[in-house]
C-alpha cells in the first residue's frame, strides 16, 4: 500500500518517483526472451540499464494475454510496437499481478477496448486503479494454445497474485520474487512471502521457468534461485532483530558487516544501498508489533464499522483472523496494527505514521485519523 508516496524501490521498480517521471522520455530499451512457441518475456527498461521490468506475452488462438502491461500514456506506442513483433495479433487479455500504478496504468488505456482486464479483487481498493474482471483466490484462462492460472500469493500486496502458464512451465512472479533486491513481504510479512514462494514451487517442477517481476540481471530464474531468496530472507531478518534487541538504530543495522554480506548479494545493492534506509528494515518491525496482539479480538471489536469523511468513499473496519484492517474503494487497504489503544502502524516502510482513533467520554471510539496521498483525512464513524 503506497499512502504516501510510490516507493518504487521496494514494490516495482528501484528508485523514488513521482508519478510523471514514471511516463519514461525517450527510447525504450526491449528484449525478447522465448519461453516456448506461444509463450514469450518482453523485458523493458525504466530510465537505466539497471531498472528493468518484465512483462509476458502469451499468443493464444483468438490473441494475446499480456502479463503485467507495464506502461505509461506516453509510452503505448513503444510498448505496442514492441508487442507487434512478438505477433500482430491484437490484444485480448491484460492480466495485473498487483495493484503497483506500473502494473494497472494501462488498464486506462485497455478499458475501452475490446480487451479483458483481470485482477484479484483486492486492486480494487488501490488508489485509482480500474479493475474488470476480478477473482478472490484463483483463476484459469484458456487461450487454446496455453492454460493461464492466476491465484493470489499472499506477498507483497493485498491484490497480488503468481500467474502459471501451463504448457510453457513457466510462472511470473511479479513483486512476490525479485532476481536483483529484496521485494517488499506485503501485509502478511515474511509468512506471507514464503507463502508465495512455496505455492509457485508447488506448481513447478525442477524444470520450471520462474519470472521475477523486476531484473537487473538475470530474466528466467529457477527453483534453487527461489529457495535462496527464503534462505538470505531468513538470515537477514534474523540478524536485523537481533540487533533490534540490541538497541541499534537503522543507520547502525545498515552498517553491520553481516547486514552488508547478505545485501551484497543482489545485483541491485550497489545502485541503491543509499536508498534503502527503512524500506528493508521496518517491515520486520511492523511484523514483530503485529505478532504481540497488544489487543485481544474483544478489544479489537470497538474499532470495528464504518467511517465516513467528505467527498471520499467509506472506510471499512473489521476484524480477520484477530488483526484489524482498513479498507476504502479505490483509496487503500491496509492492516492497521496497534502500538497503542488509539494509534495504529499502517505504512510498513514508515513506521512514523498512525492512525489515530478518537474516544468519547465514555471511551467509543467515533473516528479516525489517517494520512493518505499527502493529506491528513479525518472520518467519522457512522452510526
Amino acid at each position: 500500500m503506497r499512502l504516501l508516496k510510490l516507493i518504487v524501490a521496494s514494490v516495482g521498480l528501484t528508485l523514488i518517483f513521482t508519478a510523471s517521471s514514471f511516463c519514461q522520455k525517450g527510447k525504450i530499451q526491449f528484449e525478447t526472451t522465448k519461453l516456448s512457441d506461444h509463450a514469450y518475456i518482453l523485458t523493458r527498461t525504466w530510465g537505466a540499464p539497471h531498472q528493468k521490468s518484465n512483462i509476458g506475452v502469451v499468443i493464444g488462438e483468438k490473441g494475446l494475454a499480456i502479463i503485467n502491461a507495464s506502461f505509461f500514456k506516453g509510452e503505448v506506442e513503444q510498448v505496442l510496437g514492441a508487442f507487434r513483433k512478438i505477433s500482430p495479433k491484437p490484444i485480448k487479455w491484460v492480466i495485473n499481478s498487483n495493484w503497483d500504478m506500473y502494473n494497472v496504468a494501462s488498464n486506462q488505456y485497455f478499458k475501452n477496448k475490446d480487451v479483458t482486464i483481470i485482477s484479484q479483487e483486492n486492486v480494487a481498493y488501490q488508489n485509482n486503479a480500474y479493475t474488470q474482471l476480478t477473482f478472490k483466490d484463483k483463476f484459469s484462462l484458456n487461450v487454446g494454445t496455453e492454460t493461464i492460472v492466476a491465484y493470489r500469493s499472499y506477498g507483497h500486496s493485498f491484490g497480488h497474485i503468481n500467474i502459471h502458464l501451463v504448457n510453457a512451465n513457466a510462472t511470473f512472479m511479479s513483486d512476490s520474487y525479485r532476481s536483483q533486491w529484496m521485494t517488499t513481504t506485503g501485509p502478511y510479512g515474511l509468512k506471507g512471502h514464503f507463502k508465495g514462494i512455496d505455492m509457485a514451487l508447488a506448481m513447478g517442477n525442477q524444470h520450471t521457468k520462474y519470472i521475477p517481476g523486476n531484473t537487473t540481471q538475470k530474466i528466467v530464474c529457477d527453483k534453487d534461485d527461489l529457495i535462496k531468496e527464503k534462505k538470505r530472507r531468513s538470515a537477514f531478518s534474523r540478524r536485523v532483530l537481533q540487533l533490534k534487541k540490541l538497541r541499534k538504530l537503522n543507520k547502525e543495522i545498515l552498517a553491520d558487516t553481516k547486514i552488508i554480506s547478505i545485501l551484497k548479494e543482489y545485483p541491485l545493492y550497489p545502485y541503491i544501498i543509499k536508498e534503502i534506509g527503512d524500506w528493508v528494515i521496518n517491515p520486520l518491525f511492523f511484523d514483530e508489533q503485529a505478532k504481540k496482539h497488544i489487543l485481544s479480538q474483544k478489544q479489537l471489536e470497538k474499532y470495528v464499522g464504518t467511517y465516513s469523511c467528505a467527498g471520499k468513499n467509506d472506510v471499512e473496519v473489521f476484524i480477520k483472523d484477530g488483526e484489524l484492517f482498513s479498507r476504502s474503494v479505490g483509496q487503500f487497504y491496509v492492516k492497521s496494527v496497534p502500538t497503542s489503544t488509539t494509534h495504529f502502524w499502517y505504512e510498513r516502510e514508515d513506521l512514523s505514521l498512525h492512525q489515530v482513533f478518537k474516544m468519547d467520554s465514555a471511551n467509543h471510539v467515533t473516528g479516525f485519523t489517517i494520512k493518505h496521498n499527502d493529506q491528513t483525512l479525518t472520518y467519522v464513524r457512522k452510526p
